[in-house]
């Protein structure tokens, strides 16, 4: 079963051209490094639905995708309506499931972050 599963995952995610790596499959709570989850860069610009219960992964999927955009050097504009997203402007601390994560993507660098406030009738830039 473990075979097959590596083998469909690895054929499912072959695309030409560029992509966004999202994380690898996972069978039975087990991530397999070798079968890294993508989509294409050229499909990005469809809309697109992140939706799940609480504490799912819903953050830290727009948080990668975000991470992923910005190193292909695609601008992006996330709205965050409860704040949940403005700690990706902040140095995180290591820890071994992190560092795995970044081992996994092969990324290293840092991303340039600008927040902005709603605020009655104008955009205020607070950090940059």
């Amino acid at each position: 079963m473990t075979d097959k599963f590596i083998s469909q995952i690895q054929s499912a995610y072959q695309f030409s051209g560029e992509s966004i790596l999202l994380g690898a499959g996972m069978l039975d709570g087990k991530v397999f490094a070798e079968c890294p989850v993508s989509i294409p860069l050229k499909t990005i610009n469809r809309h697109g639905l992140i939706a799940g219960a609480t504490l799912c992964g819903k953050t830290k999927s727009l948080q990668l995708t975000a991470e992923q955009l910005s190193h292909k050097g695609v601008s992006c504009v996330l709205l965050d309506i409860k704040g949940d997203l403005s700690g990706i402007a902040l140095e995180g601390t290591q820890n071994q499931k992190l560092l795995n994560e970044v081992h996994l993507s092969g990324w290293s660098g840092s991303l340039k972050v600008i927040l902005w406030s709603y605020s009655v009738s104008q955009i205020k830039k607070v950090l940059d």
